[in-house]
């Protein structure tokens, strides 16, 4: 068994031991605790998983690695071994360690309360303990973060937004932030501390022994437990020091109220929590922004996640000869909300020097949502001539990207990815930046090319609030005898969808196969359905509770949904690698889960113009500017909201001649009926000809 393995088995044996001596009395105790609803609500446990259980799990992990720093430091500390007898007062021993080191992360937190009068089953496990020192002492991987993300699932990390950076990815990013021996290195979200094992091994590169060496490391983290997770990887590998780590929230933190003697740092890497804007606070968030626009003049949009108030006050710490490395999404320059952030990088936020961008197939970090990108920043504001934008389809390699970012100004391809060098001047912050780090960046110029805003209305499809009752199959309309003025036929699912045109006959097959297709759709008061099917479904969705639900509340009446028209094309706007653009002869609505499009009148009512522009938005073309208006992430899925597709540049087809707008539309039947690469195909060519050269 390896290390990983038996670190895990121990957790998961010791859990399952101390959730057996918690009585129910003891477990209902706890439950009502404030201690426990605060870790809960910090962390933003339950979402998958019982939060009990998985506090458990913590509070054994917990208890692990705490026991693994005091077997490292007894001796040095001159404290008795743990043993049969003395592992009774495990906690009393941690204190006094605590006493004498003063190690930050010895404080007492929730989780030691959590089984203080159980922590002597630690006995049972200490020559594995003991065995599992050794083992992480001589490794450079990060064990305890690869076993934590298994004790909390991802899910149940969302609200913290952590996930832990391959070794690889960490080696590199730190090898190309720590310059010299003298650099002082800080990680504002350390996790687990991959980025602080990397650094130890770079300045022993430098010829620094690991304990001079630990001391120039420097890290916060909002979580205790990650606190502790960082602290233990650091004492095990150089167990004389105090490491430099404590538990605060960067994005409270300031010049002065820095918890450290150190005002900047010469390097700064980090991976930063990728909390979505809606799983925060919006107090929270007015206040972080209202700092930030103090600081640098930046009005930083209510829609931006995590990342981007880490990143903009993390270059704040850089000092002005420093380097700054930064995982961020491809959302950081992909989103409408980026544009102030990249107009801030090309003017007044230090140097960039490259941007990093993982290709889409998810290789650097699996099972992370979103497509990843890497940005490397100096501190200094000289020298703003050229920006790297780097496409990595396989990893090259830390040399070689180092090679690349330090020695070369060449664009060109390779066999792991590819490289673009472009001017400051060249670089405009409207644009979506990982399509400037493409092989062959996508440029089309034609006159016939405008907005699809001018050509087409585009709005989200109806979010009901509650599918469940919303969204009724053929068995459920019998089940209630709902009438049929109350109904109208809607698609749910992508996948409900497969080709490039719904039917009336589409939505019978729907039907018949037991799926969901009609829209409860109902705007008249109470009074006048009273004595109607639909006054009684009604009713029934009011003893559910359904009323109560967030986005039903704000409505006038709870059950009357958005006025929307059948829409003429259906857009599945979050796809994974094809995009599609349906033409809706069936006249249903859509969920949210599409994009609506209404075009202009003198081209929804001309079926040969309207199918004319089917053709080209499924083109390879219009495909590609899809990615230059829409946000990537992981596994290739393209994001689109409705004022991003509005910018689609689109073939203005009320311009094309008659004979031009024919062939367009017998081409897109032929896609619709065969789905065939020919016709495919055919589109490609007879679009790249109008726009070469008409």
């Amino acid at each position: 068994m390896n290390a990983k393995s038996k670190l895990r088995d121990v957790v998961f044996k010791l859990s399952h031991v101390l959730e057996k001596r918690m009585d129910k009395n003891c477990k209902d105790n706890l439950l009502s605790t404030e201690e426990f609803n605060e870790w809960v609500k910090l962390h933003d446990l339950g979402r998958k998983i019982d939060p009990y259980l998985t506090l458990i799990r913590l509070a054994a992990f917990n208890l692990v690695l705490k026991t693994m720093i005091y077997e490292k430091l007894a001796t040095y500390y001159e404290l008795d071994d743990l043993n049969e007898k003395n592992a009774r007062e495990l906690l009393c021993l941690f204190d006094i360690l605590h006493q004498k080191s003063r190690i930050f992360c010895l404080r007492k937190t929730f989780l030691d309360y959590l089984v203080e009068d159980n922590c002597s089953v630690i006995q049972n496990f200490l020559p594995q303990i003991r065995y599992l020192v050794n083992k992480i002492e001589s490794t450079n991987e990060d064990i305890i973060g690869k076993v934590y993300e298994e004790i909390v699932p991802q899910e149940e990390r969302r609200k913290l937004g952590q996930f832990w950076t391959p070794s690889y990815i960490s080696n590199f990013m730190v090898s190309w932030a720590i310059r010299d021996k003298n650099s002082l290195f800080f990680d504002p979200a350390v996790g687990s501390g991959v980025f602080l094992i990397s650094a130890l091994n770079v300045y022993t590169q430098y010829g620094m022994d690991i304990n001079s060496a630990t001391s120039n490391l420097y890290g916060l983290d909002i979580s205790p437990l990650c606190v502790l997770m960082a602290t233990t990887n650091l004492l095990i590998r150089a167990p004389l020091v105090k490491p430099n780590i404590v538990t605060a929230d960067f994005l409270e933190i300031s010049k002065l109220n820095n918890p450290f003697p150190i005002s900047s740092f010469n390097s700064i890497v980090c991976n930063p929590p990728y909390s979505r804007h809606h799983e925060l606070d919006p107090i929270y968030k007015e206040k972080i922004a209202k700092r930030i626009k103090e600081m640098t003049g930046l009005t930083i949009s209510r829609l931006s996640s995590s990342f981007l108030y880490f990143f903009i006050l993390a270059s704040q710490f850089l000092d002005r000869s420093g380097r700054m490395a930064f995982i961020m999404p491809y959302e950081a320059f992909e989103a409408f909300y980026s544009v102030p952030l990249k107009e801030l990088l090309l003017t007044k936020l230090k140097t960039l020097k490259a941007i990093i961008f993982f290709d889409e197939k998810e290789f650097a970090f699996p099972g992370v949502e979103t497509a990843a990108c890497i940005t490397l920043l100096k501190g200094s504001d000289e020298n703003k001539e050229k920006v790297k934008f780097i496409k990595v389809e396989k990893w090259p390699g830390l040399q070689t990207l180092m090679n690349i970012i330090e020695r070369s100004d060449k664009s060109g391809s390779f066999n792991w990815g590819h490289v673009n060098v472009l001017p400051y001047s060249a670089i405009k912050a409207t644009h979506k930046w990982s399509i400037y780090a493409n092989s062959r960046p996508l440029i089309v110029n034609s006159h016939l090319l405008v907005p699809l805003r001018n050509l087409a209305k585009v709005m989200r499809g109806i979010a009901t609030g509650a599918n469940e009752f919303f969204v009724l199959s053929d068995s459920e309309i019998s089940k209630w005898g709902i009438e049929r003025e109350f109904l109208k036929p809607v698609i749910m699912r992508t996948r409900d969808v497969q080709k490039y045109v719904l039917t009336i006959e589409d939505m019978e097959k729907i039907g018949q196969m037991g799926k969901k297709r009609w829209l409860f759709y109902c705007a008249l008061d109470p009074e006048v359905l009273k004595g109607t099917k639909a006054f009684e479904y009604i009713k029934y969705g009011e003893s559910r509770g359904y009323p109560q639900r967030s986005l039903i509340k704000l409505r006038k009446r709870w059950y009357e949904l958005e006025k929307r028209d059948p829409p003429p094309i259906i857009f599945t706007y979050l796809t994974r690698g094809n995009a599609r653009f349906i033409y809706n002869k069936a006249r249903a609505l859509a969920l949210n889960v599409f994009l609506l499009i209404y075009p202009k009148e003198e081209i929804a009512k001309d079926e040969i113009t309207l199918k004319a522009l089917l053709a080209y938005l499924n083109s390879d073309i219009a495909k590609a500017l899809l990615r230059t208006v829409g946000r990537t992430y992981g596994g290739k899925t393209l994001k689109l909201e409705p004022r991003e597709l509005d910018a689609l540049p689109t073939l203005d087809v009320r311009r094309l001649n008659y004979a031009i707008k024919k062939k367009l539309a017998i081409l897109f039947d032929g896609l619709c009926h065969s789905n065939s690469k020919v016709f495919k195909e055919k589109i490609n060519e007879l679009v790249k000809h109008l726009l070469t050269n008409y």
